[in-house]
């Protein structure tokens, strides 16, 4: 049976964003159909004015000036500049540069976007998949069962489904393929629908989980360790659409030091989500570094992100895969909707009851290690008299003077915002009284935190090990009275 031919555009992580000719950055750029390497339009026409043949720069394949500017001109940017396009407007259906999608005004300001790799990848993986099915091959034989209890396609039938699909794609190019995208991935969603797999879910769920709620994960590859940032979507359990970034380099406090990772809400749902991130290690079994946090999202909205999920040197030693990028997954679920009113209630209940500290002991283990690997640490869930949930978290080398300190911040993962009494308390192993202590009443709010940057120098740390090379917290929190309230 012949093979059908779909026409997909070019996989724009891999494009290199300057000219060819210029070396500068590509203006309404076309690609040569042989070598892909890209050019500006007018460079190229320059090009082709100076030259006996009009042919490619770099694999010299013939073309003309007309089939160029007739084809592909416009092919890949943006419609206002001319810069190289990467992304779309879920609304709109328009394909936009970076610096369209990154602006918060104007016709896309407020719309879901998505990276226009992440759609390739997702019609290509279901074209695989429709392959799989009429060659026999790969997966080829979880889907036919699959294909036997969710519809009646056979080869023949899946063979159409992939005609269907090139007759939608004739072009190959970014535009055509937002405009046709919900047509193919119907198409493929007939003949071969993948069914998600939760994966992250973790023995009993935290008090404001629902109790049958399970985490959806999403695991990507970060192709590219040494980009300035990728973007990838999915669709969780509930049809919420996310989209997560990706900086291989940092961002913000973590620039040049630490990946860096951000959710957004795409579409769907608003509300208030726990996420995780982890990066796992090259053998994609075991992960190297996770993140938890809990955040309100409205659509288009970011979250707060983890601007050093990892140290970038530890990611490339032991992150790094046979294809040479990371393995990134995130995880999202809906907390339940009563939890925070709740808290807040029993928050304003217990305001003048003068109720003890509910307090928490953490251990950091192997602390010098932690420290040379400039680790972040946190301590499981706690819950207070609101059952509402803390956490301790600990820098080890710490925050930003770096290699100075240790410091320790007490973070309000969910619940209810109010002023707290609370304390942070590094235990001494033999003499009580020269604890470490620091207290104050705060204002938090959820997934705020408050702590202390120089809680220890590192040139006193070895006066509180405890065993071998452990450090003890304690720390505790309770509701402030109203008149402690400023």
């Amino acid at each position: 049976m012949a093979q059908v031919e779909i026409k997909l555009p070019l996989e724009l992580d891999k494009v290199e964003i300057n000219c060819m000719i210029c070396l500068e950055e590509m203006s309404f750029p076309v690609f040569c159909r042989q070598c892909k390497q890209g050019t500006c339009f007018d460079c190229l026409v320059l090009w082709f004015g100076q030259s006996a043949k009009q042919e490619c720069p770099k694999c010299r394949l013939q073309t003309s000036i007309g089939t160029v500017a007739l084809e592909r001109k416009t092919q890949y940017s943006c419609p206002r500049e001319g810069h190289l396009v990467r992304y779309f407007c879920q609304q709109c259906d328009e394909c936009l540069c970076r610096e369209c999608y990154t602006a918060g005004e104007g016709p896309h300001g407020r719309h879901a976007k998505q990276a226009l790799d992440d759609l390739r990848r997702e019609i290509f993986d279901g074209i695989g998949r429709i392959r799989a099915v009429i060659g026999g091959g790969g997966d080829g034989d979880d889907l036919s069962r699959l294909l036997s209890t969710a519809c009646s396609f056979t080869p023949g039938g899946c063979q159409k489904a992939l005609s269907t699909i090139a007759g939608l794609l004739p072009c190959g190019n970014p535009q055509e393929m937002v405009r046709q995208r919900r047509a193919v991935l119907a198409e493929i969603e007939k003949v071969a629908p993948v069914k998600t797999v939760p994966k992250l879910t973790q023995g009993k769920n935290p008090a404001y989980i629902l109790p049958n709620e399970k985490f959806f994960e999403y695991r990507c590859q970060v192709k590219s360790p040494s980009a300035t940032f990728q973007s990838y979507t999915a669709e969780d359990l509930h049809g919420n659409r996310w989209e997560l970034t990706v900086y291989p380099q940092g961002f913000s406090d973590g620039h040049g030091r630490s990946v860096s990772v951000y959710l957004t809400l795409a579409a769907g749902q608003p509300g208030r989500y726990e996420y995780e991130y982890v990066m796992y290690e090259g053998s994609g079994l075991k992960p190297l570094a996770e993140y938890l946090a809990v955040d309100d999202f409205v659509v288009g909205s970011k979250s707060q992100g983890c601007q050093r999920l990892v140290q970038i040197d530890q990611a490339k030693r032991y992150g790094v895969d046979k294809s040479g990028g990371y393995q990134l997954a995130f995880g999202v679920r809906q907390t339940d909707g009563g939890y925070g009113p709740k808290c807040a209630t029993g928050l304003i209940a217990n305001k003048n009851k003068n109720l003890p500290f509910k307090s928490f002991l953490y251990t950091v283990r192997d602390y010098p290690a932690q420290r040379n690997a400039d680790r972040i640490l946190f301590s499981n869930l706690m819950y207070d008299h609101q059952n509402m949930a803390w956490r301790l978290r600990v820098d080890c080398n710490g925050h930003q003077e770096k290699g100075q300190f240790c410091s320790a911040y007490l973070v309000l993962l969910n619940g209810a915002e109010g002023w707290f009494d609370i304390f942070i308390k590094l235990v001494h192993p033999t003499i009580p009284e020269l604890s470490i202590k620091r207290e104050l009443t705060h204002y938090f709010t959820v997934h705020s935190s408050w702590g202390v940057p120089h809680f220890i120098d590192q040139m006193q740390i070895n006066d509180f090990m405890i065993g071998p090379n452990q450090l003890k917290f304690e720390y505790g929190m309770r509701p402030a009275r109203f008149n402690q309230e400023r």
